[in-house]
């Protein structure tokens, strides 16, 4: 069973402001500040816990408030979070066969827990020592997509008096493609292979301690090892673990997709569309972040992901975005 406090209804307060300007005839730039606040939003800590003065060795229930009770997920609409970000927008409208849109988003999220039960929340008595990056959280996003026909052909810079067969094979080709590059999503180390606070957490997630050593400076980071093991211990027992939450990140993504496409007019209503698309087209490792799985576009390689730093596979990588797939299409328009 649950408790629940009293009912809040949670709320969310937006705010931006936009700058825009034509650069040049077609091509505007757009420069926002976006950003929210949100409160009395669902979490579920742990209830019935071990109060902090009773952590210790031995039995967990006899050191609880309710020692009878047991423990169970505490509703509750305490959760906050916050967001704010710089998002830049550069876009050419469509002219001379060419259209773009380059956009950039900087942000920061942060929260105390992302889903409510997840069981994310270390400390049920210290809710704020959570607060953190946010689960989904990336930090700096950059996307080009574009379209462009090629300027060769009839009615084209280049070309203009082909032949019938030269304009067929050469002529009406088109372009377009999307480039993404994201910074890493966070990840936390923890340790919670073992119950170190002895105090029966059921899902909650026990952190590591840091250790003082730097976990990436002089580092050279590895699918093996992607931070320093060396900077993460299991934290003293029965107590909790110092490193904050989501204070660590995952690997950078970049991806390229391309498609050329053509036309074969054979009246003025019906026509074949020949399509050639590439998704990851340089065939790039995108991998996850430690402790990272099928979820979310990544597949698993193998072996078991690991955050937990008292883990064989502490901060092993074990999954990877897709790899490069080619497609090929032809369609009949009429």
């Amino acid at each position: 069973f649950g408790a629940a406090t009293s009912l809040k209804i949670p709320y969310n307060m937006e705010y931006n402001f936009d700058f825009q300007r034509e650069l040049a005839r077609d091509l505007t730039l757009t420069a926002s500040y976006v950003g929210s606040e949100s409160r009395h939003l669902f979490i579920q800590p742990m209830y019935n816990a071990p109060l902090p003065q009773n952590m210790g060795p031995g039995p967990v229930a006899p050191r609880t408030p309710f020692p009878f009770f047991g423990q169970f997920p505490w509703d509750s609409n305490s959760g906050v979070s916050s967001y704010n970000s710089l998002q830049a927008k550069l876009q050419k409208r469509f002219s001379k066969g060419l259209v773009f849109l380059a956009s950039y988003t900087w942000q920061k999220c942060l929260s105390i827990q992302d889903e409510g039960q997840s069981g994310s929340i270390q400390n049920p008595y210290n809710w704020s020592a959570d607060k953190g990056n946010c689960d989904f959280n990336v930090p700096q996003i950059f996307v080009f997509s574009y379209a462009y026909e090629l300027p060769f052909g009839k009615g084209k810079a280049f070309g203009n008096d082909m032949s019938g067969a030269a304009n067929a094979l050469l002529g009406g080709w088109q372009i377009s493609g999307i480039t993404t590059v994201e910074t890493g999503s966070y990840f936390s180390a923890t340790a919670n292979a073992t119950d170190v606070a002895n105090i029966n957490p059921s899902s909650e997630t026990e952190r590591a301690n840091v250790t003082g050593v730097s976990p990436s400076a002089g580092w050279h980071q590895t699918v093996q090892d992607w931070y320093n093991p060396a900077a993460f211990t299991t934290p003293a027992p029965y107590t909790f673990g110092d490193v904050g939450r989501n204070t660590l990140r995952g690997p950078d993504t970049i991806d390229w997709d391309f498609g050329l496409m053509k036309n074969f007019h054979i009246s003025e209503s019906k026509q074949f569309q020949f399509r050639a698309e590439s998704f990851n087209m340089f065939n790039r490792a995108n991998f996850a972040p430690p402790g990272g799985g099928s979820s979310g576009g990544f597949a698993t390689l193998g072996g078991a992901a690991g955050t937990a730093v008292n883990g064989a596979n502490f901060m092993h990588i074990f999954s990877a975005a897709a790899a490069r797939e080619i497609q090929f299409s032809l369609k009949f328009l009429w």
